[in-house]
Parts: structure tokens; C-alpha cells; sequence
């Protein structure tokens, strides 16, 4: 499991050299909501009443490994290769503080996404019925 993590911070440290953007930059440039941000879901956690959590990779709980996020037009939409348009709206957008906070439904479950303005880290959690979500990760700015 932890090499699977490793290979994809590895994949956003590519993905940010493809943007153009160096590694440290990536990794360190504040975040500015009015822009689109490229982000991605490096580890996961699905919880059930009554057992452990599970961690797991995106595309075991239907979660995009890759999304695009765009506060100004309200969508959160799939960004891998076979994302096939997956999409959702965003209901709800509050920056407190150092965080830019975004809240929708998506398949009867509650979602938030909390990203930090100053580092790009990101936690995307979901709930629904008896199910719970937690998911950690990273966003950059797309120029």
C-alpha cells in the first residue's frame, strides 16, 4: 500500500511538471480560489459502523484519482483519462481562515472538500447511509 501512495505523489509531481510547474511550487504555491485547480486524491479511507476503516485507492469507491476543480463555475469534474465527464456541482463555497471550503451532494451522500490555501493540501470526506469516505490529498493551481 505505501508504494502505491509513494507512486502516486510521484504521478502529481509529474503532472505538475507537465503544467509546468516545478515540484517545490506544487507543492508550496498558495492557492487562489478564482482560478481552477488540478487535484488528486493520494489516500483513502472507507469507514462502515462496527468495523475498522479500510484504506483503499480512488477508483475503488468511485472517486476520480485525478478532478478538476472550479470554484468560479461551481463543477468538480473527473479529470483521468476515462473519466467520461463525470461531473458534480458545488453547492456551498466558504474560504474561512486559511481554507477554501466546498460542499455538494453527489449519489444521496454529503460531500466536503477542504483545501489549504498556503500548501494545496486537501481532505475530501463523503457520508451517506452507514458509509463514510475520508480521502487525502493535494491540489494545484492551473495556470
Amino acid at each position: 500500500m505505501r508504494w502505491v501512495v509513494a507512486m502516486k505523489r510521484l504521478n502529481i509531481l509529474g503532472l505538475a511538471l507537465c503544467f509546468g510547474i516545478s515540484p517545490m511550487v506544487a507543492m508550496s504555491a498558495t492557492i487562489d480560489a478564482s482560478k481552477p485547480m488540478m487535484c488528486s486524491a493520494l489516500q483513502i479511507a472507507e469507514c462502515e459502523p462496527a468495523n475498522e476503516c479500510v484504506e483503499g485507492e480512488a477508483e475503488n469507491v468511485n472517486l476520480p484519482e485525478m478532478f478538476l476543480v472550479n470554484v468560479r463555475q461551481k463543477t468538480i469534474t473527473d479529470a483521468t483519462i476515462d473519466g467520461e465527464g463525470r461531473g458534480t456541482q458545488i453547492l456551498n463555497i466558504q474560504q474561512v481562515d486559511d481554507r477554501i471550503i466546498l460542499q455538494g451532494v453527489e449519489n444521496g451522500r454529503g460531500w466536503t472538500v477542504s483545501v489549504s490555501k498556503t500548501t494545496g493540501k486537501t481532505t475530501l470526506t463523503s457520508a451517506g447511509d452507514a458509509l463514510g469516505f475520508v480521502a487525502f490529498g493535494i491540489c494545484t493551481q492551473q495556470w
